[in-house]
């Protein structure tokens, strides 16, 4: 998070439908704008680049070993187990095409870099949906985790219909609901993960 917003300080400007503004817009800029090495407005960002790139490989680390670490714990349920297992796969699909986009910069391999975002947000809402039901079957877990999962599913599979169906990034309008919506779904995954950390840790 602090390397993401020193990212967010060092990018030098420019976004869709304004290049030349001056500074990083929490409503207009995507977080992989902050790892563009050249702004919309040919501005340098190689240095606030490299910072992003660091943020994002340690965010998907910590939270890939959050989440396999979790379902590790629903393993030793029998009546979890089938489906953490699965939604272990999941995890480990979902975190290497965000690795992977943190190596595709979209100034330099566009295409591949949204084709892997694609993947990613694709398969997190799967994740959430088998952990909740994972957490619903393990008895030792209280009904708040299955509730707090199924609850982050919903908001996940919402964005996804908003980016598949909803507006264009054509408009100003449409571009601020996406960014606005990419920035939502990241705080609420962090804020619903740490909160099943804590659970596992009162409860076992």
């Amino acid at each position: 998070m602090l390397l993401c917003l020193t990212a967010i300080v060092l990018y030098p400007g420019g976004r869709l439908h304004q290049m030349q503004s001056v500074r990083y817009s929490f409503f207009k800029n995507f977080l992989s704008d902050l790892g563009r090495r050249v702004t919309f407005g040919g501005g340098d960002n190689r240095i606030g680049s490299q910072v992003f790139f660091t943020s994002v490989i340690l965010f998907v680390l910590g939270l890939s070993a959050c989440l396999l670490g979790l379902i590790r714990v629903h393993r030793f349920a029998p009546p979890a187990r089938r489906w953490a297992n699965v939604a272990g796969i999941a995890v480990a699909l979902a975190g290497i095409s965000l690795i992977a986009v943190a190596f595709t910069p979209l100034d330099e391999s566009f295409r591949l870099h949204v084709a892997l975002t694609d993947v990613a947000v694709n398969v997190l809402p799967a994740v959430s949906i088998l952990l909740g039901i994972a957490a619903q079957r393990d008895q030792r877990f209280p009904r708040q985790s299955a509730v707090a999962w199924m609850l982050l599913s919903v908001l996940l599979v919402f964005y996804l219909l908003v980016i598949t169906w909803g507006p264009g990034l054509g408009s100003e309008r449409g571009l601020g609901i996406h960014v606005t919506g990419q920035k939502i779904v990241v705080l609420a995954t962090l804020i619903v993960i740490s909160y099943q950390s804590w659970l596992a840790e009162k409860y076992l």
